[in-house]
């Protein structure tokens, strides 16, 4: 029977500063697990539990679900929102949390149907509107291809590594990667939206970039409210004349960039988002 394994931390398998994981169903101490650093290749999901509850977890699982069968990973294990929610909730209760909490949950599966779940802390203000805003920056070193993997969060991703470790060096929030085009397509943990006289634009899954989970409930909420998002190629050029640029992913929600180079953006519109999607509740 082949197993299935979770985690949380896109570049390193065991980044836990909890004492149990959950390795293929049975939760065990971190220290004793036997494929801590074995992993090579494969998936990853990064959620955010709040109050017992795993936020979004059906689109993550789908999401998973639909990169397994892209990367050809088979599993005997019958994954489906109930079992994860039973698996991570009994981990949660392991770790002595309670359960009005908020934590980080990683899950990870590798090439070979391995599956483990891990907690983390949410970084500190992860969910708060940043009022200061983020200073950003771009990735040219490397380029991210335009292949369909390039949709999901691979667990081993070299190019998105890179830039995250640049981006820590140059003391940016964030990253930008460009595909090879040389259009921007992401962040090295994120999303990205530009807005430009009031029309609001992202990349296109065709692009290269991460089909984000919080970027299309950005989409979904901005037609609610009768404003369509174009998806559509992103130049630098276009990251230059926006007027506001603002980033996304599961865990930090929104945040608004207020800086490229010397360039000074605004956060009109993508406060406005924050707080229809009460990030902060």
């Amino acid at each position: 029977m082949t197993h299935l394994f979770i985690s949380l931390f896109v570049y390193c398998p065991s980044m836990t500063t909890f004492p149990f994981v959950n390795l293929n169903g049975s939760l065990i101490p971190a220290k004793d697990n036997p494929l801590s650093t074995t992993f090579s290749s494969g998936l990853v999901e990064t959620m955010l539990n709040r109050a017992g509850t795993t936020i979004l977890l059906n689109e993550h699982l789908n999401r998973l679900l639909r990169g397994m069968k892209v990367l050809g990973i088979q599993s005997d294990q019958d994954l489906n929102s109930t079992y994860l929610h039973r698996q991570i909730t009994e981990l949660i209760s392991k770790n002595g949390k309670d359960s009005g909490d908020s934590l980080k949950v990683r899950l990870m599966i590798d090439t070979e149907a391995n599956f483990q779940i891990e907690l983390n802390e949410l970084p500190v203000g992860a969910l708060r509107w940043n009022k200061q805003g983020w200073i950003i920056g771009v990735y040219d070193k490397e380029t991210k291809k335009k292949v369909e993997e390039s949709n999901f969060k691979l667990l081993h991703h070299p190019v998105t590594y890179v830039a995250d470790q640049f981006r820590k060096e140059q003391e940016w929030d964030e990253a930008l990667l460009l595909n090879s085009d040389g259009n921007i397509i992401e962040g090295s943990r994120t999303n990205i939206f530009l807005i430009r006289k009031g029309i609001i634009s992202t990349p296109p899954l065709s692009d290269g970039c991460v089909d984000g989970i919080m970027r299309k409930q950005v989409i979904e909420r901005f037609v609610k409210l009768h404003r369509n998002v174009v998806e559509r190629s992103c130049s630098l050029d276009d990251l230059k004349n926006a007027d506001e640029v603002f980033l996304t992913n599961a865990i930090i929600g929104i945040k608004w960039v207020c800086k490229f180079k010397e360039i000074d953006y605004l956060q009109i519109e993508a406060f406005k988002i924050f707080k229809n999607l009460n990030m902060d509740d």
